[in-house]
């Protein structure tokens, strides 16, 4: 019972960690040219958009059904039926389909991979990374696309101004070394609140495995904070984890909670110092 009780408030205080205030990486869904509305937020998993099952599935003009006994989806349209079963696999009139991220249930809500069953049903469904929205034609058709963006006009000319004196080696090519997640951890220096961590001792250890690989540090220790490159002594909590994903999560891209209990990045130590951290820091 107490082994429960601890998987659960691990998994509230990761949500409380991970989310990213306002749905800052919450991707937009437009369908036939309306934007569709979600009681719950859009989520991306694994790069794939879920969003509730009610929604899409009414929006799309199919019924749908939930067996909570079997945790199974069920929907229909004209001689389309769609079965899914949360966190396994997607069936179409009977066959097994291919589907890269399974339904889930998220925040209390039934989440459902918007492009398989957009697909499923007929739909066409096209993506538009520049700003964060899936367009969907139900009717098969592709999707409008993004209206042109106007010429833009041409801008007087500047004054020439006096050449600057060359800036040395080193001071030009510091800030093109920095990888993506060094230049994450300069902006948590950036955000850090002292007052908020007067009396407090914690190591931080990043263990990066992909993207730029390497090893990182964030110490919070008497109200400052020291972030490096390298291995820490003796650190308070591990996090093994891709840099992408890593930042991903923090952008609010990637749902944390479920990228934790799917395996796809690891804690070594108190899970509970990881909620801390947020403490130390403003807000993005």
């Amino acid at each position: 019972m107490q082994k429960k009780l601890l998987v659960v408030v691990f998994a509230l205080l990761m949500a409380l960690l991970l989310a990213v205030p306002a749905q800052a990486g919450t991707p937009s869904v437009i369908l036939d040219g309306k934007t569709l509305q979600c009681d719950t937020p859009p989520v991306i998993d694994n790069g794939r958009t879920l969003v509730p099952m009610r929604a899409i599935f009414e929006a799309l003009g199919a019924s749908v059904k939930w067996d909570g006994a079997t945790k199974t989806v069920n929907a229909s349209k004209g001689n389309t039926n769609i079965k899914l079963v949360i966190g396994g696999q997607a069936y179409k009139n009977g066959k097994l389909a291919d589907m890269d991220v399974p339904a889930q249930i998220y925040n209390g809500s039934t989440m459902v991979p918007l492009r398989f069953v957009s697909e499923a049903l007929g739909a066409k469904v096209a993506w538009d990374g520049s700003t964060s929205t899936v367009n969907i034609a139900s009717d098969g058709s592709a999707p409008a696309a993004k209206p042109a963006t106007p010429a833009p006009q041409p801008k007087p000319e500047p004054k020439p101004q006096p050449a600057e004196p060359p800036q040395s080696d080193s001071d030009s090519d510091t800030g093109a070394a920095l990888t993506p997640f060094e230049k994450y951890l300069a902006g948590m220096e950036a955000r850090f609140l002292p007052e908020k961590a007067k009396g407090t001792s914690l190591t931080y250890q990043f263990v990066i495995t992909d993207g730029h690989p390497g090893k990182y540090y964030i110490t919070i220790k008497d109200g400052q904070c020291t972030t490096g490159k390298g291995t820490a002594s003796s650190p308070t909590v591990t996090i093994t984890v891709g840099e992408q994903l890593w930042l991903d999560i923090a952008a609010g891209k990637v749902n944390g909670t479920v990228a934790y209990f799917t395996g796809k990045f690891k804690i070594d130590g108190n899970p509970t110092y990881v909620q801390k951290l947020e403490e130390f820091f403003k807000k993005q």
